[in-house]
Parts: C-alpha cells; structure tokens; sequence
C-alpha cells in the first residue's frame, strides 16, 4: 500500500518530525489486542526503511515499509502480511496513517 502526503515544510524538519514519530503512526489501528513491538528505522539520506512485529492473540506478523520524503511530498509504503491485511481493511490504514502524518506536518493530504 502506498501514501502520499504533501507538505510545505523543509526537508530535513519533515524528516526530524517523522523520526520523533514513526513509532506512533501504526499505534492505535482499529484491532483488538493489537500490539506493536520490536520497532526498527534505519534512515539514509530522505529515506527511512521501517519494520516491527504485531502481536495479535497467538500470531506475531512482521511489517516492513519505507518513507521517502521529497521536497513536496511524504510517500509512506506498506507491507502487511496477509492476515492482518484481511484483518484491518486497507482504506482504514490508509486513513490512520494518512491523518497522523497530516497532524504531524500540520498541511493538507493527497492520496495518490
């Protein structure tokens, strides 16, 4: 899955500000029981490449994606395995991710 947000900040403060927050944006999604551990980041220039394990009940489920923040824009790609896809529909993911980065940028958001 694929999110874009566009921003009007400087590059590097869009980049401090997803770095203070990556650890909250897939906080909160709409599961039950749903808990993210083992959080990882890993930056290289404007790009960020990400990965943490959700616990749900008995499975744990690894997630990875990567951000890539260009002059106008946050894109933010997402990996979910198979049953949490089915379990959290992508437009709700979509839109969870989505507001947090918007809030966070505190500018208007554009899906593409």
């Amino acid at each position: 899955m694929r999110i874009t947000v566009p921003h009007r900040k400087p590059v590097p403060e869009v980049i401090r500000l997803i770095d203070q927050s990556a650890d909250e944006f897939f906080t909160g999604l709409p599961v039950m029981g749903l808990q993210i551990v083992e959080t990882r980041k890993e930056w290289s220039g404007p790009n960020m490449k990400y990965s943490f394990i959700a616990r749900l009940a008995f499975a744990t489920l690894p997630v990875s994606g990567s951000v890539y923040v260009s002059e106008r824009e946050v894109t933010i790609e997402v990996d979910l395995p198979p049953l949490l896809a089915r379990l959290l529909p992508e437009e709700k993911v979509r839109e969870s991710i989505q507001s947090r980065v918007k809030g966070l940028l505190g500018g208007p958001t554009a899906e593409r």
